[in-house]
């Protein structure tokens, strides 16, 4: 039982899953005169700016069997829909953990506003999922960097 409870273990795992990472992402964002570092300064006090402007419009939920299928339509205005995700949020239930479903962009259906679709299988009532707009970025570490996700209320 020592080797699951000892300190050199846990020294070892915390190294290897946070220190490490967090150290290669410091290098990369410092590389080549700070490039990366900047564009994440830039996407981030872009997101603070634009993000309270995002509304969410028209949202859908039908079932076909086991099947859900959602759409909503996002007003992300002067946003970059390269900077955020669009996902489905469920809170936990029962015994099982909450859930996340990407959507994905089906069209474009006028300057600034996106229709986002999904389609998941669940027994869960479409009333269980919320659309919330989440901010991205492949070299940020979400929430950690940016804690600002929008809801659809």
């Amino acid at each position: 039982m020592t080797p699951r409870f000892s300190a050199s273990r846990a020294v070892r795992e915390y190294t290897d899953t946070y220190y490490a990472p967090a150290a290669d992402r410091y290098r990369a964002r410092f590389a080549e005169g700070g490039a990366l570092g900047a564009e994440l300064l830039r996407w981030q006090r872009d997101l603070e700016r634009r993000l309270p402007e995002v509304r969410f419009n028209a949202f859908r939920a039908d079932r076909d069997g086991p099947l859900l299928h959602f759409s909503v339509e996002v007003a992300l205005g002067e946003l970059d829909p390269a900077a955020v995700h669009v996902e489905l949020y469920a809170d936990a239930y029962g015994r099982g953990a909450a859930e996340r479903h990407a959507m994905t962009s089906a069209k474009k259906t006028a300057p600034g506003r996106y229709t986002y679709v999904a389609r998941i299988e669940s027994a869960r009532s479409a009333v269980d999922y919320t659309p919330r707009v989440v901010p991205w970025h492949s070299a940020a570490s979400i929430p950690l960097e940016m804690n600002a996700i929008r809801w659809q209320r």
